[in-house]
């Protein structure tokens, strides 16, 4: 049923998590550095000693999570390290699993069943968020048989229920107001008004790594619990202070995906086109994750465009960006967000020419990405959707069900 393959687009986002490689990077810090934990503070600081040191190779010195950890300081303007380079073998092997994942999506036909047993081999720290909030659009199909195409993928807070009790501590960071949120983080961006018993000092943290799952894990020492720091404000993470920023990211369980769904779908693909590629759309069950696309130097198309388009294959209807070639050579987590795609049908003479600027715009070097249209035009839906687990901790604690 279509809530089982929802279920399973849950349990695939925490593949797409962009914070884990720097999560595996700390993990690593904290193995070789401070295999009892660390206070917060002192990890902080090491972190910012080690992000500058050599990266270890195997005949040099260095942390070997040096580049993971500049990446997450300098953010785009971190020197480029495809995932597959990485010193570390964890995140060797997630950029591994990423690329499988969506090449066994595009095979076509898998559902739910034959997506579980290959899950079932990720490693204990790729965790599927507890809720995720799609936006999607609905595909026509067979009567009693919906299927979707998915637009957006969220994770994280402000997605699914509240979450009852379940002895963590949920600590707001970097707002100016955190009605929903009990405790606090303690620093001058925050502008609540807590009380002193509600606000957690930085001092108060400790960071020890978890054996079972390979990723760190922050503590209260006067709480004595696990501590889940949640960004509800408004203001991008990118723009929080460094050490805020870095709570975020190294200790959120699961947060938002950082970019548009359709790049994470670009895994895989050769980052030196010359000719024209093909993706097939990807599906899971009866969910469109990516649709197909078709990307080329942005200068070899043809003209006429309605000739030239017709010899690649492409169906009448599509939508189409170019992107600067620099940034589609570094990967899809360099793409950023481009403006908004041009739709184009090829029987509308006023959207080829919009489509011809478009390409005759286009830089030298630029690579020119088409995605098939799809679903009914402006009928998006928002579907919040959440793990059997939390659903089960929400009734008990509504007393619902």
């Amino acid at each position: 049923m279509l809530l089982d393959d929802l279920d399973a687009v849950r349990r695939f986002a925490g593949l797409l998590d962009p914070d884990l490689p720097f999560k595996l990077a700390l993990a690593a810090i904290l193995d070789d550095r401070f295999p009892g934990g660390a206070d917060f503070l002192t990890l902080y600081r090491c972190v910012q000693q080690a992000a500058w040191s050599p990266t270890e190779t195997a005949t040099g010195p260095g942390h070997l999570g040096a580049h993971e950890l500049r990446a997450h300081l300098q953010g785009p303007l971190a020197p480029h390290l495809p995932l597959r380079d990485s010193a570390l073998p964890s995140v060797r092997r997630l950029d591994e699993l990423r690329v499988r994942a969506w090449e066994f999506l595009r095979t076509g036909s898998v559902g739910p069943t034959d997506a579980a047993d290959p899950m079932a081999d990720w490693p204990a720290h790729v965790r599927a968020p507890e809720s995720i909030r799609c936006s999607v659009q609905a595909l026509s199909a067979v009567p009693g048989e919906p299927q979707l195409v998915l637009n957006g993928l969220a994770a994280g807070h402000g997605t699914g229920p509240a979450r009852p009790e379940d002895g963590r501590v949920h600590a707001a960071v970097g707002i100016s107001s955190a009605s929903t949120v009990d405790h606090v983080i303690d620093h001058p961006a925050d502008s609540t008004h807590h009380t002193p018993d509600r606000r957690i000092p930085l001092t108060d943290l400790t960071v020890v790594l978890d054996r079972r799952r390979g990723v760190p894990v922050l503590r209260s020492v006067r709480l004595d619990a696990e501590v889940i720091p949640l960004h509800p404000g408004a203001r991008p993470v990118a723009l929080l202070p460094s050490v805020l920023r870095f709570l975020v990211r190294a200790f959120t369980v699961h947060g938002s995906l950082g970019r548009p769904l359709w790049t994470h779908a670009l895994t895989g693909a050769d980052r030196h086109p010359r000719g024209v590629h093909h993706l097939a759309r990807a599906t899971l069950g009866r969910i469109t994750l990516g649709r197909a696309a078709w990307y080329f130097p942005a200068r070899i198309l043809p003209s006429p465009f309605a000739d030239g388009l017709r010899e690649l294959g492409l169906p009448h209807r599509f939508f189409a960006r170019t992107l600067p070639g620099r940034a589609w050579r570094k990967g899809p987590h360099r793409l950023g967000r481009p403006v908004a795609p041009l739709y184009v049908d090829v029987t509308s003479p006023q959207l080829l020419e919009s489509f011809a600027r478009l390409q005759r715009g286009a830089a030298a070097d630029d690579v020119l990405l088409l995605h098939e249209a799809l679903g009914t035009v402006g009928a998006e839906y928002a579907l919040d959707v959440c793990s059997p687990d939390l659903r089960a901790r929400t009734d008990a604690a509504t007393g619902a069900g």
